[in-house]
């Protein structure tokens, strides 16, 4: 559970994507700190590895308060107590918990999923459907001749719809 040599825990709100932050000086809950933090989770996984090497994450109901001494915070909002090199990962976390709050039920069968014994993944008892978070890659790409940028649209999209 180490990462730099700083342990973390995120925990979000089920509807919204905040995170628990202490006070000042702004630290995330350690990793060791987690049975302690008086909140019930939801539901609760490893992020970085997929078992048990990660950082813990865990999401709480919506009316949850945040623990005295704490602050629920917007997602963005850690990127300045975390910075470039953890920040990607409570992004990632989120991610997975979001995957696994609306991947429950089996697309084939309906029945409920369980978490895979050794990928990160939801797999159904009844028929064995196995079911991997979406990986949505986009790729960027910009052309500049002479120091200048070309931008160009798709005919497919309106005018008013392209924004520059």
């Amino acid at each position: 559970m180490l990462y730099g040599k700083e342990e973390f825990t995120l925990i979000y709100l089920s509807k919204g994507d905040h995170s628990c932050k202490k006070e000042f000086p702004v630290t995330i809950p350690k990793y060791s700190e987690r049975d302690s933090i008086p909140i019930s989770f939801i539901r609760q996984g490893e992020v970085g590895s997929p078992k048990g090497n990660g950082h813990f994450w865990a999401e709480a109901a919506a009316e949850e308060q945040a623990p005295s001494g704490m602050e629920f915070v917007p997602l963005r909002g850690l990127y300045e107590v975390l910075g470039d090199a953890l920040f990607p990962i409570a992004g990632q976390a989120f991610q997975l918990m979001y995957w696994r709050r609306t991947t429950r039920y089996c697309s084939s069968c309906g029945q409920p999923l369980q978490e895979h014994a050794v990928d990160r993944a939801m797999e159904c008892s009844t028929c064995n459907l196995v079911i991997y978070p979406t990986i949505s890659p986009v790729i960027a790409v910009a052309i500049e001749k002479d120091g200048q940028l070309l931008l160009a649209r798709s005919p497919h999209f309106l005018p008013k719809d392209t924004v520059f």
